[in-house]
């Protein structure tokens, strides 16, 4: 993850007494999420492991990691890997003129494996946007920490 271990951290829950935010950027997170779905274009994928150097995890949903929720999502990755649901999709903020492929965004992703689910290509101008402007992941800080942990730990088995 070239340097990046922000996924080694405590081992205790956060969720019983967790405040949840109500707002972000001026907006409550309700009407956020109505923007997004009406929004969304659908999905493509992305490499976790190696991401586009422009995504950026945190701005959005900024819990800290959680190594027991890490460890316990690398172990679903051992029963389920390659499985794609909607309900465990990454949101991504991205203006859809920077795809390059935007004509094989999958409007459906239930009951698909992650190899039938097009990558994520940008444009010369999306190329360009990204490294202002950024990826803006949504969500999937710690479905990322387990990716990265799940392929190191296969990479330590093979040494």
């Amino acid at each position: 993850m070239d340097g990046d271990k922000a996924y080694h951290v405590e081992d205790e829950y956060e969720d019983e007494g967790s405040v949840k935010e109500t707002h972000f950027q001026g907006f409550t997170i309700k009407e956020l999420d109505r923007r997004k779905a009406e929004a969304r274009l659908g999905y493509l994928s992305m490499n976790l492991y190696h991401p586009p150097d422009a995504a950026t995890w945190g701005r959005y949903n900024d819990r800290k990691i959680n190594d027991a929720w890490v460890r316990e999502l690398v172990n679903d990755f051992k029963r389920q890997l390659g499985n794609c649901t909607e309900n465990d999709s990454i949101d991504v903020a991205i203006k859809p003129e920077w795809l390059k492929n935007s004509a094989d965004v999958v409007k459906v992703i239930d009951g698909l494996s992650i190899g039938e689910v097009p990558v994520m290509e940008f444009n010369e101008d999306g190329l360009k946007a990204i490294k202002e402007y950024k990826i803006i992941m949504l969500g999937g800080n710690h479905r990322r920490a387990a990716v990265c942990m799940y392929v190191e730990g296969l990479e330590s088995q093979m040494l």
